[in-house]
């Protein structure tokens, strides 16, 4: 079950946030974001989570959230646009080392394949009906992430959809679920769903957003991990 805490912030928080051992902390790089984080900081952030690694013995990946038509210019040398095979080899965020970025996008497959359907690139879906799921269906790329479709919102929002809606397509390629989850709600989406990973923001917030509740977080891992092995028995 791949764990993924998303839209931290705070330095200070990293080496708590490396210590509970998820499998990735989500840096948010999209500017109309309640979480966003300059470039600049966002490199501080990647510095702390490798030297925390390091220090700590673990292998949390660093993941850079993105919106296609939002691309923070400072990302980008002069006349790369969004070519550049893909976003890793732009020198910035080359430079902060991210695993990992999951893309939002208006046009996400012509996206996907203008930014050379990198591996290291994963693309978001909202939902909310049965005609959103057969549209990410027809995505690529691995793995899917599915949140809520609430308003305009590229995520985050806290608000859940009906998981029966994506039971069928978690059988058919990896999808990583968010929306609305916390660890309260895991048990049963993970036993309903049974998706590749998870992923959560507000979920484990207590107001702030970008602020993580240290004793929510390590909350979510465990039931994340619980839930899991419940699910292979």
């Amino acid at each position: 079950m791949y764990v993924k805490l998303c839209g931290i912030t705070d330095v200070a928080q990293v080496s708590e946030l490396v210590r509970l051992g998820p499998d990735a902390l989500g840096i948010n790089l999209i500017p109309t974001s309640k979480r966003y984080v300059s470039p600049e900081h966002a490199e501080l952030l990647v510095s702390a989570i490798r030297a925390e690694n390091r220090a700590q013995g673990q292998h949390v990946e660093c993941v850079a959230v993105l919106a296609a038509d939002q691309l923070p210019e400072a990302l980008f040398s002069a006349g790369s646009g969004v070519r550049v095979n893909a976003l890793p080899d732009a020198p910035r965020l080359k430079r902060l080392g991210f695993d990992r970025v999951q893309l939002h996008a208006s046009d996400p497959a012509g996206t996907w394949q203008a930014l050379g359907a990198a591996a290291e690139i994963f693309l978001a879906a909202q939902i909310a009906d049965a005609d959103d799921v057969a549209s990410a269906a027809e995505l690529p790329g691995a793995p899917l992430l599915v949140d809520a479709k609430v308003g305009g919102s590229l995520g985050g929002t806290g608000h859940s959809f009906d998981w029966a809606l994506v039971e069928a397509l978690a059988r058919k390629r990896d999808l990583l679920l968010a929306g609305g989850l916390n660890a309260e709600k895991l048990p049963r989406a993970i036993a309903q769903v049974r998706p590749w990973g998870v992923d959560v923001a507000s979920g484990i917030e207590a107001g702030t957003p970008g602020i993580k509740d240290l004793s929510k977080c390590a909350a979510f891992v465990r039931a994340a991990r619980a839930s899991s092995l419940a699910v292979e028995k």
